[in-house]
């Protein structure tokens, strides 16, 4: 498994995903969030939470392994 990131903002966020090229929908179920609050999430509509931060850290990380 990857590094976990340090995703401290909607920025680090967003720059994970398009840097990894990864599906918002896939990415919010592997999560269990709804497609539509990731995206109020990611562009800083909403807030993100310690707890989801990390959640998210672990999947992007989990994506991304090399196969």
């Amino acid at each position: 498994m990857r590094e976990l990131l340090d995703l401290k903002s909607a920025a680090d966020v967003r720059a994970a995903i398009a840097r990894d090229k990864l599906k918002l929908y896939l990415l919010a179920a592997r999560v269990q969030v709804h497609p539509s609050r990731l995206s109020l999430i990611v562009n800083g509509r909403a807030p993100l939470t310690p707890d989801l931060a990390l959640r998210l850290a672990l999947a992007i990380a989990e994506e991304t392994r090399p196969a």
